[in-house]
């Protein structure tokens, strides 16, 4: 049963690095794309960074550099979600509480920071 479950580590370790390595490139994509077509259309306006401020977006632009944005803020949080399951899957019952707990700290925090 060890080898199992250091297998089921390793194998989890393995997706978080890719989810955060996928969350990193596909952010800095978006952001990269959203900066281009500011310069093409030669848009020099900036909008507040806020949820409410990106949907709908005022321009396709400020629709990339937004979907960037929340991107690369969302990636930690699906980070601790996997981390969560992958020692769940390994009988790690105290790491499971405490990636819990940082998930909802995490969630609180951006209720009440407004977003």
């Amino acid at each position: 049963m060890g080898d199992d479950v250091g297998g089921r580590e390793h194998a989890g370790r393995r997706v978080v690095a890719g989810l955060l390595r996928g969350g990193l490139a596909a952010a800095t994509l978006l952001m990269a794309m959203g900066i281009t077509t500011k310069l093409v259309s030669a848009d020099t306006t900036t909008p507040a960074l806020e949820l409410n401020a990106l949907v709908p977006p005022r321009t396709p632009a400020d629709g990339l550099l937004g979907a960037g944005v929340l991107t690369l803020v969302a990636t930690p949080f699906v980070r601790v979600l996997v981390l969560a399951v992958v020692w769940w899957r390994a009988h790690d019952r105290r790491f499971v509480l405490t990636a819990l707990v940082v998930l909802v700290l995490l969630a609180a925090a951006t209720l009440l920071g407004g977003g």
